[in-house]
């Protein structure tokens, strides 16, 4: 498969290769990639080929990574006990579903997540 990583209007749709994603997999929309994790070399070298383009680490399957502009966010920061202002390059934001999406997974559930910390930025969607 060939890849466009310049094009910020797709998502990668990390999955495992046994199933448990299927229904999402079946269902996505044309404008979001699968890239299956296996135990396969070629489908290995394609996910690493994948996530070192992005730039991204997956921690979970399956995972959902989008891009995002450069944005600041305020925090509490305990050391200086005071309000402080993060800024975060863009770079391609990866959605634990697992970790953030309760219940059945759908694509409607997942970017009602998306739309939601878009927002309301933290750090991480998975904060």
């Amino acid at each position: 498969m060939t890849y466009d990583f310049t094009d910020k209007t797709v998502s990668y749709f990390f999955y495992n290769v046994y199933g448990d994603a299927d229904s999402l997999l079946a269902s996505k929309s044309e404008n979001i990639i699968g890239v299956p994790f296996g135990w396969t070399e070629s489908v290995e070298e394609n996910r690493q080929y994948v996530l070192t383009n992005l730039g991204a680490t997956v921690s979970e399957l399956p995972s959902l990574a989008f891009w995002v502009d450069q944005y600041e966010f305020q925090r509490f920061d305990i050391v200086y006990n005071e309000n402080v202002t993060e800024n975060v390059n863009a770079h391609w934001e990866v959605l634990s579903i697992p970790r953030s999406i309760e219940g059945t997974w759908t694509w409607e559930k997942i970017q009602t997540k998306i739309n939601t910390w878009k927002a309301n930025k933290t750090g991480s969607i998975n904060d």
